[in-house]
């Protein structure tokens, strides 16, 4: 069974391909070091959704407003260890640079509730 998830700007009025990139928990600076990552990892992109342009919508003009993308041969257990993984070097990378902050404690805290609810792969 394929996998799905939704690429979409970070910000409010955030235009997909000039800002931050979120998915869930995750963030990436752009969306292309996001489809960077997740192709490496065997995502690949199924459909771009599109909405009205913020604040024109006299115009018929439209922009992305989020990019479906699927994982056809993985499985969520391999994609939820992928989460951990990359969760642990960015708590590792933020616990560096900043020492111990809120983004910390909230990183962690989704950390846990993989761990809890999720075996490790054996």
């Amino acid at each position: 069974m394929p996998l799905y998830k939704t690429l979409r700007a970070a910000g409010m009025n955030e235009h997909l391909l000039n800002s931050q990139v979120e998915s869930g928990w995750e963030t990436w600076a752009s969306l292309d070091a996001a489809l960077n990552e997740l192709g490496a990892a065997g995502w690949e992109i199924a459909t771009p959704l599109y909405g009205s342009l913020p604040g024109l919508a006299q115009r018929p003009t439209t922009w992305p407003m989020a990019i479906i993308l699927t994982h056809r041969s993985a499985d969520a257990a391999m994609e939820t260890q992928r989460q951990i993984d990359k969760l642990k070097h960015e708590i590792a990378e933020t616990n560096k640079k900043f020492g111990p902050s809120a983004r910390v404690k909230e990183l962690q805290g989704i950390l846990e509730g993989l761990v809890k609810n999720n075996p490790p792969l054996t």
